[in-house]
C-alpha cells in the first residue's frame, strides 16, 4: 500500500519538476545572456584594473620622493662638510700669512727704520717690497748681465710659454737675476696662463739661489695664495719654511711645516722626504 503510494507521488511531481526545470534554465541563460549586464561587468573589471594600476604609480611616486629626499638629505650634509672643510683652509692660510708676515716685517725695519704697519705680500717683484727688503739682499754686482731689467722685460716673449721656457733656460744657464725678472715678468702680465702658477714658483727658487730669502718667502706665499690648487704649492710651502730658517727664524719654519699635512694631506713622498729634512735641519719637535 505505502510502496504504490510512493510511486503515484513520484509520478504526480515528476511532471512539476520537469515543468520547473524547463523555465528556469531559459531565465538563468537568459541573465547570463544580458549584454547590458555583460557591459557592466565589463566595465567594472576596467575600473578595478585602473584603481589598481593607479595604486601602483601612487606607490612608486612615493617611493621615488623619498628616494629623493633621502639624496637632499644626502647632498645637503656634504655641503655642509664642504663649508667646514673651506672654512679651515682658510685658517690655515691666514695662519700662513701671520708666519711670514712677522720676518718680513723685520727685514722691512732693518731696511727703512720706522717700520711699516703691513707689508702687502703681492710678490718678489714689487717695487715697493723690493724697497723695503734692499738691505736684506746681497746679490754680487759681476753676477748681474749686462743688460738692464727693463730692458730685458722690453725683449721677453709675449707669449706666456715662450717666456716660461726663455726664464727656465736663464734659470739652468745661471743667470739668477735674468730669470727672476723673467719669471716675475710672466706672473704680472699672465697672472692666467697655465705656466703661472710654476713661475711663481720659479721665481721663489731664483730668488732662494741669490740668497734674497725675505723675498723668496714673499714668492712662496704668493704662490700659496693665489695658486692653492697648483702642483707646485706643497713644495712651495715646504721652501717657505727654507727661507724662514735661513733668515733664522726656526720657529716660524717650524710653524709652515706644520701646515703641510694639513693643506697638503696627499703631498707625494719627495715633498715629504724634503719637509722631514727642513724639520730636522730646524730642529722641530716631533
Amino acid at each position: 500500500m505505502m510502496r504504490t503510494l510512493r510511486y503515484s507521488t513520484a509520478a504526480v511531481l515528476s511532471p512539476v519538476v520537469v515543468l520547473l526545470t524547463a523555465f528556469t534554465l531559459p531565465a538563468q541563460a537568459q541573465v547570463s545572456a544580458d549584454p547590458m549586464a555583460a557591459r557592466l561587468q565589463s566595465r567594472m573589471d576596467t575600473i578595478e584594473e585602473n584603481i589598481q594600476r593607479a595604486t601602483g604609480r601612487v606607490e612608486e611616486s612615493g617611493f621615488q620622493v623619498n628616494q629623493l629626499r633621502r639624496r637632499i638629505e644626502v647632498q645637503a650634509s656634504e655641503i655642509a662638510d664642504l663649508k667646514q672643510e673651506l672654512s679651515a683652509q682658510n685658517d690655515r692660510l691666514k695662519k700662513l700669512e701671520s708666519i711670514i708676515n712677522a720676518p718680513v716685517n723685520a727685514a722691512a725695519n732693518a731696511a727703512n727704520g720706522p717700520a711699516e704697519t703691513t707689508i702687502p705680500l703681492v710678490g718678489a717683484t714689487d717695487p715697493s717690497t723690493k724697497a723695503a727688503l734692499a738691505a736684506a739682499r746681497t746679490i754680487d754686482d759681476e753676477a748681474i748681465a749686462s743688460k738692464s731689467t727693463e730692458t730685458l722685460s722690453a725683449e721677453l716673449p709675449s707669449d706666456p710659454s715662450k717666456l716660461f721656457r726663455q726664464a727656465k733656460n736663464l734659470l739652468l744657464k745661471g743667470d739668477y737675476p735674468a730669470a727672476e725678472t723673467a719669471f716675475s715678468h710672466l706672473v704680472e702680465t699672465h697672472p692666467e696662463a697655465p705656466e703661472a702658477a710654476e713661475a711663481q714658483y720659479w721665481l721663489g727658487e731664483s730668488l732662494l739661489i741669490q740668497e734674497a730669502f725675505p723675498e723668496a718667502a714673499e714668492a712662496y706665499v704668493s704662490l700659496i695664495r693665489t695658486y692653492p690648487d697648483s702642483t707646485k704649492a706643497p713644495d712651495g710651502l715646504v721652501k717657505l719654511a727654507r727661507s724662514l730658517r735661513m733668515m733664522g727664524d726656526t720657529t716660524q719654519a717650524c710653524g709652515a711645516l706644520s701646515e703641510l699635512a694639513n693643506l697638503y694631506p696627499q703631498t707625494n713622498p719627495m715633498t715629504r722626504s724634503l719637509a722631514k729634512t727642513e724639520r730636522d735641519r730646524a730642529g722641530c719637535a716631533e
